[in-house]
């Protein structure tokens, strides 16, 4: 039995060496990034110290992810060069294998019309008349023109409360689906991630060591692309592990950051390639068998599917020898160790805060997987572990 157990060890780790360089891109035709920053605004809005920092941070992580950056920063982003090269060049060069990520980093707003709220981005022009905005509608109206892309992911650091999503969710397949990568990339993706909601304002600096020169939720998005938001370490980053780490992670008592989906999505999840070494069976799988995506050589297919045979084999016989009656002696017994049946009274509010607004609502088990261990006490847990139980009764 040891000598077995010495040969998995061996083989998982030879076979784990293979998924280390995964590279999402490789799915894809072309990945387009369209990157916006704005300082200084020209009249009535505030300066954003950091906006512009924000902004060509993240082209250049972007640019080393294999994305062909379009900058708009400063007096460049005006409404018509943001529109007009989303319109009438981008949306031209498109093709159904590309993908492409919208980044904003200004001023965002609110406005009541009609007995609804909309909202908007201030382009570097943009007085305080909202016709000089560019629009939630107006953005998923260049979405749609946009809509050969397979994967969307649209980032706004700015607040204007979730309104570029109609319906949906973030999440899509679990993380332990066979060939979890190749599945997000064969479904389309239409996501977004915001930094608050409306009426909030997000803090100006960040305080987070070695991010105080970025705003407060871009230092998160970056700190997560360099791979704080790599939880299941199979070689990627998706849309979903980084909603899940900026919930938490770049909340304060301004803003509570913000995940969705919207028209078009169908249980894809924008992909980044993550800087941490892969240690999950997820980033293994990595061939597409769907026409139309880069499936990569014959030879690494073949050898894929024989590494991934001898994992099934190799599992069985764990499962076989788990399955065999144990016997524990004291010296084997390990006590358990308590579980704090309290919350403190900011913890119970914000616990019900987010199961009521955000939690309640979810159409993905993994949220609220991740909610239930934030939050493992208190009155919202037979509600949640409820519909824990639902969604994964129906695989959701």
């Amino acid at each position: 039995m040891v000598n077995r157990y010495i040969i998995v060890t061996v083989l998982l780790l030879l076979i784990a060496a293979p998924v280390q360089a995964i590279d999402p891109s490789r799915y894809f035709g072309k990945s387009y990034a369209v990157v916006i920053g704005i300082r200084n605004y020209p009249t009535h809005w505030d300066a954003l110290e950091y906006a512009e920092k924000d902004a060509k941070a993240m082209a250049e992580l972007l640019e080393k992810q294999g994305f062909e950056v379009r900058r708009f920063i400063g007096r460049e982003a005006t409404r018509n060069n943001i529109v007009s090269y989303l319109e009438d060049d981008l949306a031209t060069r498109l093709t159904t294998n590309d993908r492409i990520i919208f980044y904003f980093s200004g001023h965002g707003a609110t406005k009541e019309r009609g007995g609804k709220n909309f909202g908007y981005i201030i382009p570097y022009e943009g007085t305080d008349r909202s016709a000089t905005w560019i629009s939630m509608e107006k953005l998923r109206e260049l979405a749609q023109k946009l809509g050969y892309a397979h994967h969307q992911l649209f980032i706004f650091d700015s607040c204007f409360g979730g309104l570029f999503a109609t319906k949906g969710h973030m999440n899509s397949e679990p993380e332990d689906t066979p060939n979890y990568i190749g599945e997000m990339a064969k479904h389309r993706a239409r996501q977004y991630l915001t930094a608050g909601g409306a009426g909030e304002q997000t803090p100006a600096g960040s305080q987070l060591p070695g991010y105080r020169e970025h705003s407060h939720y871009t230092a998160y998005l970056l700190k997560g692309l360099e791979g704080a938001a790599d939880t299941y370490r199979d070689g990627v980053i998706t849309a979903s592990e980084l909603d899940a780490y900026l919930g938490p992670a770049a909340t304060s008592n301004m803003n509570k950051p913000r995940g969705d989906s919207f028209a078009g999505h169908e249980q894809g999840n924008f992909l980044f390639r993550s800087p941490l070494p892969a240690t999950t069976r997820g980033g293994t799988i990595f061939t597409s068998q769907t026409k139309g995506f880069q499936s990569g050589r014959n030879e690494d297919r073949r050898e894929v599917e024989r590494l991934q045979a001898e994992i099934e084999r190799l599992e069985r016989l764990r499962a076989e020898e788990r399955s065999r009656p144990k016997s524990y002696t004291p010296e084997s017994y390990t006590k358990p160790v308590a579980v704090k049946n309290t919350l403190s009274k900011e913890d119970q509010a914000q616990a019900l805060y987010e199961w009521q607004h955000d939690i309640q609502g979810s159409a993905s088990s993994y949220t609220v997987e991740q909610f239930l261990k934030l939050y493992p006490v208190g009155s919202h847990v037979p509600a949640a572990q409820k519909k824990l139980n639902e969604l994964r009764a129906r695989g959701q």
